[in-house]
């Protein structure tokens, strides 16, 4: 979507790394949380686009609203939606399998995609998890779950994530 914010920018680049022939992209400008974390995870950056109607598939993440995508964005073609939303527009994505839970963040879904499927990918798992304590400011917004609790918690179990580096990366 355009402008993402961190749990945009981590989701695509997570999903992307899960789906062969995949390639994470965002459309406007990437903030300053999401450049201060890839810097620090030595990950780089999805590809700035300004045109998606060449794609034969689309994953969206972190979003299934239509005003939050740019003009003429080919809704047909996405194939996979991962969200944590409410009221998204489920019937402007026809081929799309909608995920779509009521939690702090659509980075714990993805999160929980590699760890069930016990890829322990050390850079993945840890931008994910900044992702999570990025949109749940620290685990502490009204909208934060338990699962999301859970998940964070597993990551930080594999690779932790101190309450340093998320102030650093809260006030980037």
């Amino acid at each position: 979507y355009m402008n993402p914010d961190l749990d945009g920018t981590a989701c695509a680049i997570a999903l992307a790394n899960l789906l062969p022939g995949f390639k994470a992209v965002y459309f406007g400008h990437i903030d300053c949380e999401s450049e201060h974390v890839l810097k620090k995870l030595e990950i780089d950056y999805p590809t700035h686009v300004t045109d998606i109607n060449d794609a034969m598939e689309i994953g969206l993440v972190d979003t299934h609203h239509v005003l939050q995508l740019p003009p003429n964005f080919p809704t047909d073609k996405v194939i996979l939606i991962v969200d944590h939303h409410p009221n998204g527009d489920n019937d402007q994505f026809p081929n799309a399998h909608i995920d779509n839970r009521n939690i702090g963040a659509a980075a714990s879904i993805l999160a929980e995609r590699y760890l069930d499927k016990n890829i322990n990918n050390e850079k993945m798992l840890r931008l994910l998890g900044y992702a999570i304590a990025s949109n749940t400011i620290n685990l502490s917004t009204l909208n934060t779950t338990d699962f999301d609790r859970k998940v964070f918690a597993k990551i930080n179990e594999l690779y932790p994530i101190s309450d340093q580096d998320i102030k650093d990366m809260l006030y980037s």
